[in-house]
């Protein structure tokens, strides 16, 4: 096959599942999906290449897991004309934020500071689902200005084009 590179960093384990971070710098068809099985880590909910054992665990309470559970936090590319780098971000799915809340909450679990600070709101400890998808505007630009956030796709698509 072609040259895919995907980054992998542990956000958080509890023993029968992890959350990671996958940043990737090609975007080759399904090449999360077929890393993480290669490393013996499927995708929970993958029907294609994950495990059949682990999808149906997951699709019990308290997770209920009826699809992958992948999630593209933010995506982000240079403009094709400005050079501006432009990010969009999705909040997370009801079912993602169970996984998490699951994962993080089992006796022993363990989180790293990068997770938990994600999870945090001024300093305490907030529900992940409210963090995560109360719509707070994002920053139009920098500094330099070569940094724009959107807080929808659409958003974003609308200023490509317009």
């Amino acid at each position: 096959g072609r040259y895919a590179r995907s980054v992998v960093t542990k956000l958080a384990c509890n023993g029968k599942f992890s959350l990671v971070r996958v940043d990737i710098s090609t975007g080759r068809t399904h090449q999360i999906r077929v890393h993480m099985r290669q490393r013996g880590l499927p995708i929970v909910g993958d029907a294609e290449y994950g495990s059949k054992q682990w999808n149906q665990m997951a699709a019990k309470a308290p997770i209920r897991a009826k699809r992958p559970l992948l999630h593209a936090h933010t995506l982000a590319f240079d403009h094709p004309s400005t050079g501006e780098l432009l990010q969009c971000r999705a909040p997370v799915p009801e079912d993602f934020v169970r996984a998490i809340e699951w994962i993080r909450s089992a006796p022993g679990a363990v989180v790293v500071p990068e997770l938990q600070s994600a999870m945090e709101t001024d300093g305490t400890e907030g529900d992940l689902h409210e963090n995560a998808t109360r719509g707070d505007s994002q920053e139009k630009g920098d500094s330099s200005g070569r940094r724009i956030t959107y807080e929808s796709i659409d958003d974003m698509l609308s200023a490509l084009v317009g």
